[in-house]
């Protein structure tokens, strides 16, 4: 089972898993996972049969898996997992810079509000939606952006729901004041 670990690593990143997911359902730490991708410690052949119900594969299928770098013919010098690192790593930090980012507008709109009001309470919900209003937002609150389970995601969805139905309503009053206007011009003629 030579460069397994190499197979084991692509398999799970071509599939988009985390470490974290597979480790729990092997029953191990991610750091005891991630040194089976290393090829630090041997994969036993209970892990495998585990990978394989994970990864949707028979064992053969994992064996003869062609990584990245025997499809490019690179040798297995790690420069390209070196790549792959400082991306994942750029789009971690670009993720963080987004959710600061929408924290440092909450405070922008929130500052305004506070000011304005006598007892000087917080209004969050009208700061957040200042926020959402904002042209282009829909680029940053996205999940390829901000961690999926971020609350403002959640929010933002809500608020574009309620900014839809509020659009249909709408353009339904103003369907119905046209026929009705359409309905008394005939009953005058």
């Amino acid at each position: 089972m030579q460069n397994i670990h190499n197979k084991i690593k692509s398999i799970r990143l071509a599939k988009n898993l985390k470490q974290e997911d597979i480790a729990i359902k092997l029953g191990m730490s991610k750091a005891n996972y991630s040194r089976i991708e290393k090829g630090d410690i041997a994969l036993s052949p209970e892990k495998l049969e585990i990978l394989q119900s994970i990864f949707n594969m028979t064992s053969g299928e994992i064996l003869n898996h062609e990584t990245a770098q025997e499809r490019l013919g690179l040798p297995n010098h790690g420069a390209l997992e070196e790549i792959v690192k400082q991306q994942a790593a750029q789009i971690e930090r670009m993720k963080s810079n987004s959710e600061n980012l929408l924290e440092a507008l909450i405070k922008h709109f929130q500052k305004p509000i506070i000011s304005s009001k006598l007892d000087s309470g917080n209004d969050i919900p009208n700061a957040i939606a200042s926020v959402f209003a904002i042209d282009g937002i829909d680029f940053i609150l996205n999940k390829d952006n901000i961690g999926e389970d971020h609350p403002l995601l959640a929010a933002y969805k809500q608020y574009k729901i309620s900014l839809l139905g509020y659009g249909i309503g709408l353009f339904l009053d103003a369907l119905i004041k046209e026929t009705s206007k359409g309905s008394q011009r005939k009953d005058k003629e």
